[in-house]
């Protein structure tokens, strides 16, 4: 499939919103994008705990969140992030066995 479901595409956004701190205005332009019959994206900045840096990403038969680079932060706020990033990841994991289900 191409795009996602109206449904799974709200819920891998409100998993963003509560746990990632992205913003909850940009809700149904999410899932306006990845449920659109045209061009989907394969990456979308929501920003939340990592600024600019936060991203989520459809990409080489996965979804998954990025942050910060190591060089761009203290070792502390990459092995703080690395470890958020590690347990995000893991749910991303499972929204996309469901996608592909």
């Amino acid at each position: 499939m191409l795009n996602l479901s109206k449904d799974l595409s709200g819920r891998i956004y409100d998993y963003l919103i509560e746990n990632c701190g992205a913003s909850p205005y940009q809700r149904d332009d999410f899932i306006q994008a990845f449920t659109s019959n045209e061009c989907v994206p394969r990456e979308w900045r929501f920003c939340g705990h990592w600024g600019l840096a936060g991203k989520f990403w459809w990409n080489n038969n996965k979804f998954y969140v990025s942050g910060w680079s190591q060089g761009e932060v203290s070792p502390e706020e990459y092995e703080e992030q690395r470890l958020e990033l590690i347990q995000v990841n893991d749910a991303m994991m499972e929204f996309y066995r469901e996608h592909e289900g």
